[in-house]
């Protein structure tokens, strides 16, 4: 009889509720958020970063290619115009 009043002890970890779940994962945020800007650190010092002579040749190359776009854009826009207005015109 003294056996059945014994509480029974298991090894098993008690199963978290949702609450407990979501509290457990928001308390590892701040770890989580130290070790992507720790890993994005040591990324960072392999880089090799180029010079001033061709960080100004890449951003030329950069902007003459963008004007380009810009224009050919502009010039399909215009055509595109022009023959939507020839076909509500007719």
């Amino acid at each position: 009889m003294a056996d059945e009043n014994k509480e029974k002890t298991t090894n098993k970890p008690a199963k978290k509720n949702g609450f407990q779940k979501f509290l457990s994962g928001i308390a590892g945020i701040p770890k989580r958020i130290q070790k992507s800007v720790m890993a994005t650190w040591f990324e960072l010092k392999k880089v090799t970063w180029p010079t001033k002579k061709e960080l100004i040749n890449y951003s030329v190359v950069v902007l003459v290619f963008i004007a380009l776009l810009g224009v050919l854009v502009g010039l399909l826009d215009l055509g595109a115009s022009a023959f939507i207005r020839l076909i509500i015109e007719v």
